[in-house]
C-alpha cells in the first residue's frame, strides 16, 4: 500500500516477539530493509527515520538496503537492536571491571616478547613460590624460570 515502508518499520520495532521490550532505549540497532526495484528513496528515507526516532539518540544505527524483485509490492525490515538502557551501562562498567582486574592479575609489565606457554610457567613458577614459601628447595625450579621471576 501507500504507508508500507512506514508499517513495515513499525511491524519491526514493535513486533510481538518482543514482548515486553522496548526498543526506545536501544543503543545499536542494525536494520535491514527488503524491497523489489519499484521501492523508491522516499519509502527507504521513511523506514529509516522511524527507526531512528524510535531508539536511542546516540544510538549506533547501521541501515542495509537488499534489492529483492521477489518481493514485488512487499517492503520487509529486519531490526536487531541491543545495549538497552541501564543494562547497557552496567555491562560497560562489568566489562571495565574485568579488564582492570585482569590487568592487575597479570600485572603492570608483560613481555609479549616471550612465548605465551613461558609466560605461563613464570606465573606458576611464582604461584608455587608464593604458596609453598621456603618449603622448596631453590633449586626444585628450573633456572631460567627463576631468573624471570626476579
Amino acid at each position: 500500500g501507500e504507508k508500507r515502508s512506514s508499517e513495515a518499520a513499525q511491524q519491526a520495532i514493535s513486533s510481538p516477539l518482543l514482548e515486553d521490550i522496548d526498543i526506545s532505549g536501544a543503543k545499536g540497532v542494525l536494520v535491514n530493509i527488503s524491497g523489489s526495484s519499484n521501492m523508491t528513496m522516499e519509502e527507504f528515507d521513511e523506514a529509516s527515520r522511524i527507526v531512528h526516532e524510535k531508539v536511542h539518540e546516540d544510538a549506533n544505527i547501521i541501515v542495509g538496503l537488499v534489492i529483492n524483485e521477489e518481493l514485488e509490492d512487499q517492503i520487509k525490515i529486519t531490526a536487531i537492536a541491543t545495549g538497552f538502557g541501564d543494562s547497557f551501562e552496567k555491562d560497560k562498567r562489568h566489562l571495565r571491571n574485568l579488564k582492570s582486574d585482569a590487568a592487575k592479575m597479570i600485572g603492570s609489565k608483560v613481555d609479549l616478547d616471550v612465548p605465551t606457554i613461558i609466560r605461563n610457567q613464570q606465573r606458576e613458577a611464582a604461584r608455587s613460590m608464593r604458596k609453598h614459601g621456603n618449603e622448596e628447595d631453590e633449586y626444585d625450579i628450573p633456572t631460567f624460570l627463576r631468573k624471570r621471576i626476579d
